[in-house]
């Protein structure tokens, strides 16, 4: 029985596509990178780490030769330029019928577990921004900042496991959106492995990884979940 969904914050949320393709330049152009709009089309919509790796490969990089520090610090650059208030105003929107979602799996007496890589600070104001301040998220939903420094990245599940007194791994679903993800809950020992895209490029990574289920839409863990739901919108 699954008592607890893990996701990452930042799986759920999107940002205008301008302001995205601006962070890529940018953050780029700091390691001496010249993108062109042909690349930056071609990472379209896939999800941010992974358009990193892609927009590498297109510079002619070979990921096996660069240090996993080495594309830390290219993440961490472009998330500096994309949510830098002074180039642009703080707006985050949510993937479609999350919160419905959300409600459902609580109806369903299953808490969520949502955690983030960024700083406490910028994950309240991403909260904040989908005024999920009110009562009823604000109790049920939780989210945790979660870095564990030198330490198996699989770790960071069994904290948030703690932080919600879930004792069984197997009573957990991960849904992850790329392969470092889906190897973090394999790693657990999660009951759920869900790998989860919209676009076929990202499925196929995902297929490579050891998931028990792979879906498009965020609806169709209604029937994975087999939850009881007042509205089911397609």
């Amino acid at each position: 029985m699954i008592k607890l969904v893990v996701l990452n914050l930042e799986s759920i949320i999107f940002f205008e596509k301008e302001a995205v393709n601006t962070a890529f330049l940018a953050a780029f152009a700091h390691f001496d990178y010249n993108l062109t709009q042909s690349e930056l089309h071609q990472v379209n919509h896939q999800p941010f780490a992974l358009a990193i790796e892609t927009l590498l490969s297109s510079q002619g990089i070979h990921l096996a030769s660069i240090s996993e520090n080495y594309l830390k610090r290219i993440c961490n650059v472009f998330w500096e330029k994309l949510l830098n208030p002074l180039l642009m105003p703080f707006q985050v929107l949510t993937s479609p019928n999350i919160e419905e979602l959300f409600s459902n799996l609580q109806r369903n007496n299953i808490k969520i577990a949502l955690y983030s890589n960024f700083s406490p600070k910028i994950t309240q104001l991403m909260i904040k921004s989908l005024k999920w301040q009110n009562e009823f998220f604000g109790k049920n939903i939780f989210c945790t900042e979660v870095q564990v420094n030198n330490l198996t990245p699989y770790f960071s599940i069994f904290h948030i496991m703690q932080l919600h007194e879930i004792k069984s791994a197997k009573e957990v679903a991960k849904i992850g959106t790329t392969p470092s993800e889906i190897r973090m809950a394999n790693g657990a020992g999660c009951g759920y492995v869900i790998g989860m895209s919209k676009l076929p490029t990202v499925l196929q990574k995902l297929k490579q990884e050891n998931c028990t289920h792979l879906i498009k839409h965020s609806e169709e863990l209604y029937d994975i979940f087999k939850l009881e739901y007042i509205t089911y919108i397609v």
